[in-house]
């Protein structure tokens, strides 16, 4: 089993996910458009994000007019019921 150190510092896709109420693909399409800053980790290119550039992202963000923005576009409508 992998562990994971406690005080890394750094978060995974569906960490950032949880946090911000959003699933984990919206996470992964912010970091693609670069309104996320996303770190790529290891041979696979796992995201990793820091949490102050998610705090940062939540407060230069009014984040609920984001995800309507999306919506409206269509890249993550098939994700909300």
């Amino acid at each position: 089993m992998q562990t994971r150190q406690k005080n890394s510092g750094m978060l995974t896709t569906t960490e950032v996910a949880h946090f911000l109420n959003v699933h984990p693909n919206t996470v992964r399409q912010w970091a693609n458009k670069e309104l996320l800053h996303a770190y790529r980790l290891g041979s696979r290119g796992d995201r990793r994000f820091k949490r102050e550039d998610v705090d940062g992202f939540l407060r230069q963000n009014d984040i609920w007019m984001l995800l309507d923005a999306l919506q409206s576009k269509s890249l993550t409508s098939h994700f909300w019921v």
